[in-house]
C-alpha cells in the first residue's frame, strides 16, 4: 500500500529562487542565494549614462522551462517616463576554464558572454530568452538601463518581470534615481581596449569571410565601445 501511495503523489513543483546584485559580482552556476540577498533593485545614474545590475535565477526541485525576463517602463513624478526599450537584457553564458586566469581566479565555469534578448543595434530578437533553467544551477541575467538625455531628474519606479511559459512568476521592484547632470558622450579620460576585427569575424563566422565583413563587425564593436566611453585599439 505504501508503495502504491508513493506513485500517487503529485510531482514536486519547481521552486524559482532569485536575488539581485550589482554589476561587479561574478555569479557562478553553483552559487546559492546569500542570506542577505537583495530582493529589489535600486540604482542611480546621470543622464546619458548606462547603469547595470544583475538578476540571478535558480531552479530547485526540477528544471523550469521557458523562463523570460522583461523590464517595464519607468515612471517618475509629473508624468515623466523612461521607456521600456531603454533597458537591454542579456543572458550570461559561462565559459569553463581549465586553468585559472590569475592568482586571484579559479578553474571552472565563469560568466563571460552576454547574449542579448533584443539586439540593440539591429533591434532583432535573439535566441537568448526564454531559457530553460536547469535544476540546481544558477543563471544570471545582466540588465543595462540607459538614461536618455531628455530624462528629468528624480526617482523613477518600474518592475522586472520574470515569467515561465508566458505566466508571470516573479515581479521585482526597480527604482532608478536620475541625477541632475549629464555625462558627455565622449570620455574626457583616455581609455583603450585591444580589439582584432579579423579575430572577431572568425569567432562570429567560424572562419575568415571577407575584408568587408571585418570592416562591418569592427564598426559595430566600435559603436558599442564608444557608447560606453571606450576606444578600441584595432591595431592588434
Amino acid at each position: 500500500l505504501a508503495l502504491s501511495l508513493s506513485f500517487m503523489r503529485p510531482p514536486i513543483e519547481p521552486a524559482l529562487i532569485w536575488w539581485t546584485t550589482h554589476g561587479l559580482e561574478k555569479i557562478r552556476p553553483f552559487d546559492r542565494r546569500p542570506d542577505n540577498a537583495a530582493q529589489t533593485v535600486k540604482i542611480s545614474a546621470a543622464r546619458n549614462e548606462f547603469e547595470p545590475f544583475q538578476v540571478a535565477l535558480r531552479a530547485e526541485g526540477r528544471d523550469i522551462e521557458s523562463v523570460d525576463v522583461e523590464v517595464t517602463e519607468l515612471r517618475g513624478k509629473g508624468g515623466a517616463t523612461i521607456p521600456a526599450n531603454s533597458a537591454s537584457i542579456y543572458l550570461e553564458r559561462y565559459i569553463n576554464l581549465a586553468a585559472a586566469s590569475s592568482d586571484e581566479g579559479a578553474t571552472g565555469e565563469w560568466p563571460d558572454a552576454l547574449i542579448p534578448r533584443v539586439d540593440r543595434y539591429f533591434n532583432e530578437k535573439r535566441s537568448a530568452l526564454p531559457v530553460k533553467l536547469v535544476h540546481d544551477r544558477t543563471q544570471p541575467v545582466w540588465i543595462d538601463i540607459y538614461v536618455p538625455v531628455s530624462a528629468k531628474p528624480g526617482i523613477y519606479q518600474g518592475q522586472i518581470r520574470v515569467s515561465s511559459g508566458g505566466t508571470s512568476s516573479v515581479t521585482i521592484p526597480l527604482e532608478l534615481e536620475v541625477w541632475n547632470f549629464q555625462l558627455p558622450s565622449t570620455s574626457s579620460l583616455p581609455t583603450t581596449f585591444g580589439f582584432s576585427g579579423n579575430t572577431a569575424v572568425r569567432a562570429h563566422r567560424g572562419k575568415y569571410t571577407s575584408d568587408d565583413d571585418i570592416g562591418a563587425v569592427t564598426s559595430l564593436y566600435q559603436k558599442a565601445a564608444l557608447l560606453h566611453r571606450m576606444t578600441l585599439d584595432t591595431s592588434a
